[in-house]
């Protein structure tokens, strides 16, 4: 299934995201570039939301996961960020599938219009 495009910045912060969450270990220093990369993602989550009314209910449940990536991360908790990290990725993947079946939905419809005219 293709990439949806309005997802792109999206699923590059997550990427970027996961691998710092990835290397988290008890020091304050990596968990505050975990902390900068998920306010870049909370942003984008933002935005995506304000963009298209669509999609905010799952960027909102999206982002409730991220939260709590967030407080895991303050607590100390690197095993417990991971977790709660694929929960978020998993949520993600949902809207991702969504978005791309809905893009191929448009299509379809628009490729049905052009061959009945």
């Amino acid at each position: 299934m293709p990439a949806n495009p309005e997802l792109s910045g999206l699923r590059k912060l997550m990427e970027e995201l996961r691998a710092r969450v990835e290397s988290l270990s008890e020091g304050s220093a990596i968990n505050q570039a975990v902390l900068r990369s998920m306010f870049s993602v909370n942003n984008e989550l933002g935005r995506l939301a304000r963009e298209d009314d669509s999609v905010r209910g799952a960027l909102t449940e999206l982002q409730l996961r991220l939260n709590l990536v967030t407080i895991e991360v303050k607590r100390g908790r690197p095993t417990e960020a991971r977790d709660a990290f694929r929960q978020a990725e998993n949520a993600f993947s949902v809207i991702e599938q969504d978005a791309s079946a809905r893009e191929l939905q448009k299509e379809f419809i628009s490729r049905t219009g052009r061959e009945i005219h």
